[in-house]
């Protein structure tokens, strides 16, 4: 084994200028591939809800106002600050803020292939970036959430916490170096708090348990560091995502707007904690596929015994066999199998995690208590220390980002919290016993080829579950149907839905005028907003969102009622809903959805029905 075929974890120098220039040409070929992978996604794929929720509000923080104090949003503002200035310089529209996402995508892909080399080498160094492009997420790719962004500076803490560790092997004198390094690594965790608090959290505390070492004083029975020096480890991490939290909230006070985030985070907490649940598949699911794994790796562990030469071929057939059973998971027995294997997919963060504990707890207790005090053992024991250490961190981000889909269940954070987590299996699978670089052995020949297998399999799960449901037939896109309006130029969404936005925003533009009010009422036409340039001077980006008292539902009502909306827009045909509404007092109904129909039937007429949506104009009396 070479230099260059080692994993950075096991390193015992600095770079070579071939080094630098092979890393170099890496990314570039890395980058290059990623653009042209997800670029694809650049022109097809329209969320009108996230349209509504997240741009709208960054429209709003373009024109001066602030979130919290004129408006209310469920996470920190860093998405709002991020496309309000993107709007700024490139102008506002639907596909400037598509194209920051794509950026921030290809970043990710870079950052995770920089994390890959701390545990991976040679041609293996592709697999993990194969599979969060097989992976590429769910409708549309490129929608602007905070987790698309938060994702890169999550990757970012984890790589530089683990740079750090490698200066620890390479260079034990270099104490500032480190430090600074971790300080930046906490501003990396306040960054992904900047764009989703909880995650933000998740990530500090991560990054605090990968320096701090918690089962080195657990299993560990050699001699140790005491508690005290771990603390001070920790410190340089808390003063970076101090640094940017502290800024943050003095850029909100400076609005007037901290105390208003803190007490609606409050409040959300309570309300969203009631209102969502994790998504996970149900764990009966898993049985199928439990059973079909185990019977797999026995048969396997016997074949590599009995029969190691052709062992390779037993694991390409049992890839291709369960592959198999993917791609047709909508058939019969096989299909039973192939849907169980994709349920399994989701549990993968929990299973990656909780085998990386045992291991390297086991590894800790089977840790030999003279080999520090040996000279020529030294070099490899700081390595096995390095490794150990690397795995866990992998093990603390990867739940980091893991924790997210637990207040927020929905497909698509599930599909986001892959990528560290994939890597982490590998990281297991081809992770050798003892201290230190050895040749290639027959065993480490099998980790490889298993590897590969584990890798071809999530790469057909996530093409199946992912790229498939993007295309209706053949590679004819899903969203193929231009949008005609200025803000959605260059765009195209499904039939249905372009058809209903172009229709529903002609309709505005030709019956109001920029600075009219307008109200929508279901969550998707709340996009109108945006893509129709017309105000939303409620404090809600959606009405039925998680955490709006009481008292901002009433002033809807009030500003209903005093008809100061120029329309009114209904995802739905509501004639019926709202002839029974005008026999019912809107001011006894329980219900918010049952009251604001009270009120508008009581104030507005319908002036028209677009495409499944109902527009209302203010009654003339």
């Amino acid at each position: 084994m070479t230099d260059l075929d080692i994993p950075l974890t096991m390193r015992t120098r600095g770079w070579t200028r071939p080094e630098s220039l092979q890393l170099g040409l890496q990314l570039i070929a890395c980058a290059v591939v990623s653009f042209a992978v997800l670029g694809i996604f650049l022109r097809h794929g329209v969320a009108p809800a996230v349209i509504g929720y997240n741009l709208s509000p960054a429209e709003r923080v373009l024109q001066g106002e602030a979130p919290y104090r004129d408006f209310l949003y469920n996470y920190t503002p860093g998405v709002l600050w991020l496309n309000a200035a993107l709007f700024k310089v490139f102008g506002t529209n639907l596909a400037t803020s598509r194209a920051g996402v794509l950026i921030a995508r290809v970043l990710a892909i870079l950052l995770l292939f920089l994390i890959s080399r701390r545990f991976l080498s040679g041609w293996r160094l592709v697999l993990p970036v194969m599979m969060a492009l097989a992976w590429v997420g769910y409708g549309d790719v490129l929608k602007v959430f905070p987790t698309q962004y938060g994702m890169v500076f999550v990757l970012a803490s984890c790589l530089l916490v683990l740079k750090r560790r490698e200066y620890l092997v390479n260079c034990p004198s270099s104490f500032v170096t480190r430090n600074w390094l971790l300080v930046l690594a906490g501003a990396s965790a306040g960054l992904v708090f900047l764009f989703k608090h909880n995650v933000g959290s998740y990530v500090l505390i991560a990054g605090l348990l990968s320096v701090f070492e918690p089962l080195e004083l657990l299993f560990d029975r050699t001699e140790r560091s005491p508690i005290r020096s771990r603390v001070k480890k920790v410190l340089p991490i808390l003063l970076g995502f101090g640094a940017i939290v502290v800024l943050m909230s003095l850029i909100l006070a400076a609005q007037s707007a901290f105390v208003p985030m803190f007490k609606h985070f409050l409040n959300h907490a309570t309300a969203y904690g009631e209102a969502k649940g994790i998504a996970l598949p149900h764990p009966r699911v898993l049985g199928f596929s439990t059973v079909a794994l185990v019977l797999i790796v026995i048969a396997g562990a016997f074949w590599s015994r009995r029969a190691p030469r052709t062992f390779p071929i037993y694991v390409l057939a049992a890839a291709c066999l369960l592959a198999a059973a993917v791609l047709v998971s909508g058939l019969g027995l096989a299909g039973g199998l192939g849907r169980s294997l994709i349920a399994q997919a989701y549990y993968l963060p929990i299973w990656a995690a909780g085998a990386a504990f045992v291991r390297v707890a086991a590894a800790m207790q089977r840790k030999p208590r003279a080999v520090a005090a040996k000279i020529s053992n030294a070099i490899p024991e700081a390595i096995d220390n390095s490794r150990r250490a690397g795995v866990m961190t992998l093990s603390w981000f990867s739940t980091a980002a893991f924790l997210e889909v637990f207040p927020r269940s929905d497909l698509d954070h599930l599909v986001r919290a892959l990528p560290l987590s994939l890597l982490l299996v590998l990281a297991l699978i081809t992770a050798s016993s003892g201290a230190g670089p050895k040749p290639l052995t027959q065993l480490s020949h099998h980790r490889v080829f298993i590897a590969s297998a584990v890798s071809i399999l999530i790469i057909v799960i996530g093409v199946r579950v992912t790229w498939s449901t993007q295309f209706v037939s053949g590679l004819r896109w899903k969203e193929n149907a231009p949008l005609t309006f200025q803000r959605g130029s260059w765009v195209a969404g499904e039939p249905a839905e372009a058809a209903r936005l172009n229709a529903v925003v002609d309709y505005v533009a030709n019956n109001s005028i920029p600075g009219d009010a307008i109200f929508a009422l279901s969550r998707k036409m709340t996009s109108v907003y945006f893509l129709s340039g017309r105000e939303n001077t409620t404090r809600l980006p959606w009405f039925d969102s998680a955490g709006v008292t009481k008292q901002d539902r009433e002033r809807i009502y009030q500003m209903i009622a005093n008809r100061e909306f120029r329309l009114i827009l209904i995802g739905g045909d509501l004639t019926d809903e709202i002839s029974e509404a005008q026999q019912v007092d809107a001011d006894e109904a329980d219900r918010p959805h049952d009251r604001v129909i009270g009120f508008i039937s009581r104030g507005y007429v319908i002036s028209a029905m677009n495409n499944g949506v109902t527009i209302m104009a203010p009654r003339i009396d």
